[in-house]
């Protein structure tokens, strides 16, 4: 089941490769939220986020630490054995989209090679200040 997560990337995005040539991005997720009641406060929830292939490429390309994101995904739990010897619990998001917010920044899509190779052409865009 997938969820629709909001909040900022806190760790540099990491690009690796599988043993059979997939791209594997890894990056730390922490989603803000407020609780409810006659005393709200502020919290956070923090995760491990994971992509693979072509999207794995291009967030590796585009995204960084501090980028405020929104990612669809399903969680995952996994558990893995500390240093000490405990078992430990991790909760990972194993991205189906993400994008960057533009409440606080904005983007500009650039086609990537693949797609443009498809025949597939970028509509131009034109604003007042400038063209693309």
């Amino acid at each position: 089941m997938s969820k629709f997560f909001e909040g900022n990337i806190t760790r540099d995005v990491e690009l690796s490769f599988l043993d059979n040539g997939m791209a594997m991005a890894k990056f730390g997720f922490a989603e803000n939220w407020k609780t409810k009641g006659d005393n709200p406060k502020e919290t956070s929830s923090f995760y491990n986020v994971v992509a693979f292939g072509k999207l794995a490429e291009n967030i590796a390309q585009s995204l960084a630490k501090g980028d405020n994101v929104g990612i669809d995904g399903r969680l995952e739990v996994n558990k893995y054995k500390k240093n000490d010897g405990t078992e430990g619990t991790s909760v990972d998001i194993i991205v189906n989209f993400i994008g960057p917010s533009l409440r606080f920044a904005y983007a500009v899509p650039v086609k990537n090679e693949r797609a443009a190779t498809r025949g597939y052409t970028a509509p131009k865009y034109e604003t007042e200040e400038e063209t693309f």
